[in-house]
């Protein structure tokens, strides 16, 4: 039975769109989403489901739902797209589709439209991103965004995770039709813990984050001299191995010295869900230096753990993490070492930061408020940012 019997469901026949979702914290976020459906959390019923071929959660979905697999390769799915998924939309008599993350589906006949929109890199061309990629590829990322944008401006409603994000978007261009705010809810697989005493253990910092570019990460090793010379109490942990995190650096020009490397970085490994809180527990700062971010997991886990952030000194991070986090600049090696450094000695109103965290916590909406606000959203009923608020 659905938890919520208020919410008009009108005559909704809803395809879910996941074909953009491969890793990272979208794919958590939406394996989080169809945990709801499987237990009848969400209010719309859900025709067909439509996954990249490498969905990491496929065993997830519910067996009574029809699940589509989406080629990866950008010819063959725009040939998919326009031809054999057209055809089952029509002969299953989908009227709406809701695009979890991404840039949203071709317009189909008759198909209402609604896209979740999380790409910052879309609305931030003055991001030291382009300063920092190469020509070719700056030139092949621009084109994906305006193939992505112009499907963002085709959409009838576009969710936004923040009111910068809708605002940036806006003045982008992008939103022609109808849009509004749901801020995201935290996973479920994390509870609170004690996070190691900073005075005794110094500042273990977690990033649960992939080699790409924009995080950041290959910056850190600039700083390991210094840490040394100044024989700071600091220790890295990353969601990845170590070559390919050599391999990342070496990538963006960085040589990594091994022997600072080992001394000041643990390598846990592409975590699964059941070890997320093992890493935690033994972190006491959470670390997101990126360059572009739309409401970052990482963020919501630090709240929800009790652990304060290092964050990129960017629009976004202060807007979402307030009086949350420590803020530098990640190409400015002054700037990280300094925020570091705060975080070593332990002087730091720790209280203070983490109950700014507690506060953004509780101002989020809860599990159900949010499905609740999507249902509306994507049944109809919810026409635009002021007529939907998540936290009722």
């Amino acid at each position: 039975m659905n938890k919520n019997k208020n919410i008009e469901t009108l005559d909704v026949r809803l395809m879910l769109d996941l074909s953009s979702i491969k890793s990272g914290g979208g794919a958590q976020l939406a394996l989080n989403f169809i945990h709801s459906v499987r237990k009848n959390e969400f209010s719309l019923p859900i025709q067909m489901i439509l996954l990249p071929e490498d969905f990491p959660f496929q065993n997830s979905i519910p067996e009574d739902i029809e699940v589509l697999s989406c080629p990866n390769k950008p010819a063959s799915r725009i040939l998919f797209e326009y031809t054999r998924l057209r055809s089952i939309v029509r002969e299953r008599g989908i009227n709406t589709v809701y695009t979890f993350f991404g840039p949203g589906l071709p317009r189909y006949s008759g198909v209402r439209s609604v896209v979740g929109m999380a790409y910052p890199i879309l609305v931030y061309p003055e991001s030291n991103y382009w300063k920092h990629i190469a020509m070719k590829e700056s030139l092949a990322k621009k084109f994906q965004n305006y193939l992505r944008g112009a499907r963002l401006k085709r959409a009838d409603h576009i969710i936004f995770e923040t009111t910068l994000m809708e605002q940036r978007a806006q003045d982008a261009g992008l939103v022609s039709n109808e849009s509004s705010v749901v801020p995201p809810y935290p996973t479920t697989f994390l509870n609170s813990s004690p996070p190691p005493d900073f005075r005794t253990h110094g500042a273990k910092i977690l990033f649960l984050a992939g080699p790409a570019q924009h995080k950041n990460l290959w910056r850190l090793p600039g700083i390991f001299s210094a840490l040394k010379r100044e024989n700071l109490a600091v220790k890295f942990f990353f969601s990845m191995d170590r070559q390919r995190f050599i391999d990342h650096c070496s990538v963006n020009g960085v040589e990594v010295h091994t022997e600072l490397l080992d001394e000041f970085c643990s390598f846990l490994g592409p975590l699964a869900q059941d070890n997320l809180q093992e890493a935690f527990d033994q972190c006491n700062v959470v670390g997101n230096i990126a360059d572009l971010e739309s409401f970052s997991n990482n963020y919501l886990e630090a709240w929800l753990t009790g652990r304060p952030i290092l964050a990129s000194d960017r629009d976004f991070a202060r807007n979402i993490c307030g009086g949350s986090a420590i803020y530098v600049d990640p190409h400015n090696a002054d700037s990280l070492l300094n925020g570091i450094r705060l975080f070593s000695a332990g002087k730091l109103d720790f209280s203070a930061i983490m109950s700014a965290g507690a506060l953004a916590l509780k101002q989020l909406p809860d599990h159900q408020a949010r499905l609740n606000a999507l249902a509306q959203i994507i049944g109809g009923s919810g026409a635009s940012s002021a007529q939907v608020d998540p936290r009722k």
